[in-house]
Parts: structure tokens; sequence; C-alpha cells
């Protein structure tokens, strides 16, 4: 049989949770919390069209925190600022532990290897302490602890907590993420915003995948949890916060099955009083004269009480929850391991606690999850001599062997009655989990699509008992007529074996859709009894695009347009442009640039771009091809920022150290240029050239100079040159950029005199020796 393909649920109580009925997950208990129990911060993120950044809001311990309809939350931060937050947010806490402001669902991330899925429902407010490398959850002895998880808040928020896992982006960059968290935020189907609280990616899910340290796999882009092998272990989707609607926590391969309901019988209290959950009876209160009748429903979840003795306290579910005055804890039942295939069980089960209490009238059923028919019972099992055991069970070694079918979801149900120590007996549910069939044994998956093809593969386990298999394809050609053909083209059909099958359909569109159906038999090749197996839509990808020029201009006279021309792209599969900006001498990357479509964009002069430099800049296309999202280079263009109309300016070293420079000290000693470049600057006497040396945004020092005293002037009066030397630069800046900004006096066309900035210089600091 195949081991552990399918997913194995967990919808027990574990521990923290007093049986009110049948939850379909965990569901762990806690108060809201209305204000923060520590310090610690929430994420916000921001986007300015271009990028996206992410900030802390942080708040300190008992902050008041304040539902604001419909979906926000209000709070102050630190500095006392009344801020906003949507509700569908974590909450980190300075000591590592977590909460949320909205409830959620966490999925244990461990042990999924081994086919079996913890499944919890959280409450708003509940806290997830931090201790030793373990999230806590629970107080005193009704504690869950989980090391790597995830947690969902909605459809389109979720946070992965693991002690070591690595990001991989579509851009083929890998992120280590080292005992931390990845909020992780959908901004549209195919983009997602990924933060470890500090550093910010978006990108998109096309190859994106979490991978812990434990093997089990994140993949963003088909939205599920896979194993180390990349088989899907649970979609993502299909985790259901509310607890008491359908569960449909299984591959996205695999269809929905609801979890039907059950009525249990649980008599154990003193009081009726406790029974105000029960389903057809009074609330329990009147238990008191319950003795005498014999057909009384007075339980939480009861189908049959003893006319309500005692009120119902519900299904245990493999809970520790105490019953009675005397506090006697049932013994616990926990599925240690399982073995499927589409039409077979077997499963170990190991048991704990104190058996004494238990009687000799166990049983064991398998029911099918979607009309609740028993297909396998067994009854007068004595669960008390398992004590500390286990319990292996297998139907093929049963009546029933074989009576499972593929596909389908089935309920493991253990009972027994039991007798506690105050003389009350009745009967529990000790075990309630649920497992979902292997598939019949073949699958249809694409191999790889070129332009024109897709070629798809069809595998096939050894527990498969189809031996036939044919397929229905069609598409729309290049006129616009649907095209629909069989392969084989016969009704022989292609032999399914364990080497699989490969079949390429050609001659289709770019960019065009294909959709087949997927039939096979169990009889002959032409046989008749052919049923569908699978319908799925592949895709040809997208026609290369070209683009033939990346384009330099100067803007306005003072920035440098970029831009594209000569693009060719049939069927749309370029979705963005980006530029990488060098400068000319070390080939050291200053500045990207992207943009969405051949529009330009503008490089404006900043501290990292300056004016009167050399650079160059290479052009990426980025495009999506149907299957994965990819780039090619334009090329590249050399370019200056010597802009027509504006002094040209800039600074060579004297390569001597000036006299008075120390050991240590940061120094400047050369000669600034300054060529007028058609710009009439006045250098009569009584017009000063100004100089302003900073580390950009905070200026060093200001500088005067005179013609004669100050500067001279060379190639007749066409460039300024002007002896510069600074002593005692901040050492903590050496070797790094400094800026000279010029300003002086220039003559307009008509006769105008004005003082104004001529432009600036990238220096940088040298030490003396």
């Amino acid at each position: 049989m195949r081991k552990n393909k399918s997913i194995f649920i967990i919808l027990g109580v574990v521990l923290l949770a007093a049986g009110v009925g049948m939850f379909f997950a965990a569901r762990v208990a806690a108060n809201s919390l209305s204000e923060f129990v520590d310090s610690g911060y929430v994420l916000q993120t921001e986007s300015d069209g271009d990028s996206v950044s992410v900030s802390q809001i942080q708040f300190t311990e008992g902050t008041t925190q304040k539902a604001k309809y419909p979906s926000s939350v209000v709070f102050q931060d630190v500095q006392g600022t009344t801020v906003t937050v949507s509700e569908n947010n974590f909450v980190f806490y300075e000591d590592g532990s977590l909460s949320a402001l909205s409830e959620g669902a966490v999925t244990n991330l461990d042990g999924l290897d081994e086919g079996v899925v913890d499944y919890y429902y959280v409450a708003t407010g509940t806290l997830l302490r931090a201790e030793d490398g373990e999230y806590i959850i629970g107080e005193e002895d009704s504690t869950l602890s989980v090391v790597n998880c995830l947690w969902k808040l909605g459809d389109d928020t979720w946070l992965v907590c693991a002690e070591e896992m690595e990001l991989f982006l579509n851009d083929a960059s890998v992120k280590t993420i080292q005992g931390g968290y990845l909020m992780l935020t959908w901004l549209e189907e195919r983009i997602v915003s990924i933060t470890d609280g500090t550093d910010i990616w978006q990108a998109s899910t096309t190859g994106g995948r979490i991978v812990l340290k434990n093997g089990i796999i994140v993949e963003l882009e088909e939205r599920e949890i896979q194993d180390g092998d990349g088989t899907p272990l649970l979609s993502l989707d299909g985790i259901e916060i509310d607890p008491d609607s359908a569960t449909d926590a299984q591959s996205g391969s695999v269809a929905r099955w609801q979890v039907p309901s059950f009525n249990f019988t649980s008599t154990d209290g003193e009081e009726g009083s406790a029974g105000e959950i029960g389903e057809t009876g009074e609330a329990g209160a009147a238990g008191e004269a319950g003795e005498e009748g014999a057909s009384g429903s007075a339980g939480a979840a009861g189908a049959v009480g003893t006319a309500g003795e005692a009120g119902a306290v519900g299904t245990l579910m493999g809970s520790a929850s105490s019953y009675g005055s005397d506090t006697e804890a049932l013994p616990q039942l926990h599925l240690t391991d399982i073995d499927y295939d589409s039409t077979n069980v077997s499963f170990t089960v190991s048991v704990s606690g104190d058996t004494s209490v238990l009687g000799t009238e166990g049983k064991l059923q398998i029911v099918r999850i979607s009309d609740g028919t028993v297909v396998y019972e067994e009854t007068g099992i004595n669960l008390a001599r398992y004590e500390d055991g286990e319990m292996y069970f297998d139907l093929a070694e049963t009546s029933a062997a074989g009576s499972l079918s593929a596909d389908t979801g089935y309920w493991i149900l253990i009972s027994s009655d039991y007798t506690l120590s105050n003389g009350k007996s009745s009967t529990a549910y000790l075990l309630t989990r649920s497992f979902y069939t292997a598939s019949i044994g073949t699958a249809m998956n694409i191999d790889y699509a070129t332009e024109e093809a897709v070629v798809l593969d069809f595998d096939v386990n050894s527990q498969c008992g189809m031996s036939y298999g044919r397929i229905c394809y069609s598409y729309v050609d290049e006129n616009g007529d649907t095209v629909s053909g069989w392969y084989p083209s016969s009704s022989s059909g292609f032999q399914l074996t364990t080497d699989g099958y490969t079949v390429s359909i050609s001659g289709i569109p770019s960019n065009s859709a294909v959709t087949v159906d997927y039939y096979a038999t169990s009889g002959t090749a032409g046989g008749s009894d052919y049923q569908l197996i699978q319908s799925d839509t592949f895709y040809t990808l997208k026609e290369t695009p070209t683009v033939q020029t990346v384009n330099v201009s100067t803007a306005s006279g003072e920035n440098v347009a970029l831009s594209v021309s000569g693009v060719s792209d049939p069927d749309s599969a370029i979705i963005g442009y980006r530029y990488e900006i060098y400068k000319e001498d070390g080939a050291e990357l200053v500045k990207t640039l992207t943009a969405s479509d051949q529009t330009a964009v503008t490089l404006y002069m900043t501290d990292t771009v300056a004016e009167n430099v050399y650079y160059y800049v290479t052009a990426y296309a980025i495009y999506y091809n149907n299957y994965l999202t990819t780039e090619f280079e334009i090329g590249t263009e050399e370019f200056d920022t010597f802009f027509e109309g504006r002094p040209y300016i800039w600074y060579e070293t004297a390569n001597a150290q000036p006299d008075g420079a120390e050991t240590g000290d940061s120094y400047l000693n050369g000669t600034l240029y300054i060529e007028k470049n058609g710009v009439d600057i006045m250098t009569e006497q009584g017009y000063m050239i100004m100089t302003v040396l900073s580390t950009g945004s905070d200026w060093y020092e200001q500088r005067s100079f005179a013609y004669g005293s100050g500067y001279t002037l060379e190639n007749g009066d066409e460039i300024i040159c002007i002896p510069f030397e600074s002593i005692g630069l901040n050492t903590a800046t050496s070797n790094t950029n400094y800026y000279i900004s010029v300003y002086g006096y220039v003559e307009d066309s008509d006769g105008h005199r004005s003082y104004t900035y001529l432009g600036k210089c990238t220096v940088t600091p040298e030490t003396a020796q």
C-alpha cells in the first residue's frame, strides 16, 4: 500500500477544549485580549507604486486595542499616536511570543511526512508563548506545543514560523531565515508580498516556495504544503478557520469532501444543568428525576441520555478532560502510524493513561464521510488490556477487505464504555480521526510545453487498477476555429504501466489553452467502459518577445530619461522592464529603476546618481511565459550627466598629502574644475564662487573664492581652477562619497545677474599615513 501520500487530519481537541459536540478542527480555548500583554509591534506595509516597504508599529505592555468597524483595530503606538491597522494582522511580542488580531487556524508543520496533520482553530487574541524554541498554547496541564507551524488569518494572509527556513524567489535568489517568521500577503492572484519584519520582497508566486529545515515545502504558486519530494500534502486554501464548517483540508488535486455530524452520548456529571448544549434535551435541568426514565435527551450532543441524571459534557475525542467530581481522566488514544491505498487501510493506535475505568465493550468503526455508512465495525474490544501499549488494525485482514473506494473520505471511530469511581457509567469516543483514500492510481500531469505543443505525462502507481488510457483534447486555432481530437485516434488506448506514458499534442498556436479529458479503463484496450479520470487545462508557451534598443536621453536639461524601443511581443508576455545604472569606473551598481511598460522612466540626480559623472545602463525585459517568470538582457548604453546648458564640474586629486595632515586624518587635496560650457559665470572682482562640502544632506564646510586670490582661469576664461584642500574630515565616512556643491553669479542674455546653483561633483577623501 502507498504510505502517507494522502492526508490524515487530526481533528481532536488535544487537551485544550472541553467536549461540546464534535468539532471538525481542534478548538484552542483562549480569551480574547483587550490589551497587549507585553511590549511588541504590528507590521504595516506601504507602497509608493515603484517599491514596497515594511515598518514596525511599536506598542507598550498594557496598551488597549479596540475593534473598529468593519475590519480594523485601533491602538496607540509608543509615541501616543492613534493608529489603525487591518484586523488581518499578527502581533509580535518582545519575548518572541505571537498572537493575532482576528481568529485563525494553526497547522503544525512537523510530522507531515508521516501523513498526519494537526490542525487547530485559534480564537482572536490567543497567545502562542515562545519557550525554548517552541510555541506553547494553553495553560498549566492543558497545553499544546509546536515548533514549525503555519498560521492562517484569511485567504490572503499567512504566517510561517520555523526554526530555520529558506525563501526561494522567482528570480532564483534564496533568503535564509533563522529562528523567525515570514508573513505572506497576497496582493493579487500571482503576486505576493513577503516580509520577515525587516526586509520585504514583492514577487511573482511562480517558482516561489519556502523550504523548512524539516523538509516541508510551502509552495506559493499552488498555495499548498508539500513533502520534500514535492508531493502535495495540504491545500492552504482548504484550511477552514471556522471549525463548525465543512472541512476542506485536502490537496488541490483532490475533490472537496464534507464532514458529517454525529450525535454521541456521554453521561457523567452530577447535575443536568450542564446540558445547555443538548441537541434535543431541556438543558438538563430536569435531570434530577432522570433515574426513572429511559429515553431522556439531555446531553451536550447526546442522542440517548439517561434522562439527564448527569448533564452532558460532550464527546471527549481523545482529550484529557476530567469527568465528575472525582476529577478522573479517561485514557488517551493516539494514532501513531497509518498506511492506505485506494481500497485498504491499516493503522496503529497507542493507548496511554489509566485504562482501569474502561469496560470490555469497546467498539471500532470505519465510517464513510459522505453518507455516514459504516463500512466496518468491530465490537467487544477490551481497551483496558492495551494500557501503555499499542493496538494494530488492518482492514485487509477482515471480511471488509477491499470495501473502501478511491478518493473517498472516512472516519476511524473508537469508543468504549467506562465506569468512574463515583459509580457513573457511560460511553465515550476516545479516538475520532479521518483519512482520505489514495487516488485511483493514475494521474495526468504536464511534462513541459513549447510555443506550439504541450507534452503530458501519465503517471501510474503500483496500486493502479486501470490498464489502458485515452485522452480527448481541444483548442482554438489561429483562425478562431475549435480543433478537437482523440489520442490514440483509434479506440485501442495506450497501455498504462508503472513506467508511465508520454503524449505530445502539437500544432497548437502559442499562448493557447488546451483542454484535455483523461479516460481510463480496467478492461481491454478497445472496450467501451472507459471512465473519466481527470479534466485539466494546459497552455502552450507565449511567444518569446524581443526588444531591440535601450535609449538614454536628457530630460528637462537636468535629469536622464531611460526607455526601450523596437519591442515585438505578440502574446503580451512582457510584464515589466528593469534598468540597472552603474558607475563607469568600477562597475558599481548605484541605482535600479523599474517600469511596467515602454514609457520612459526618469533618472533623477540624487546623492547616488550625481551630475558630471560617467555612467552606463543595462536594461532587462521581464516576461511571463504561462509557466514561469524569466528575463533577458536588452542591451547596455553609456551616458554621462554633463548636461547641456549647465557648467561641467569635476575634481582631480593632487596625489599628495597636505601639510598639517596627521596619521589617520581624512583629507582632500586637489583641484576643483568648473568648465562654463556656455554659461556666463561672473569672474570679475567682487563676484565670488561659493562651495559647500557635504556628506549628502549634512553640510561640512562652506567657502568663498575670488578671482586671482582664490582661483585662476584657464583656456582663456572658459575653465575656473580652484585649489581645494580640506583636512580632518569625518573618519567614519572616510573612503565614502563627499559632495562639492558650487554656487556663483550668472549673467543671462538680457544682462540680468543672479546668484544661483551651478552644480556639484562627487569626491572621495583619502586617509593620511
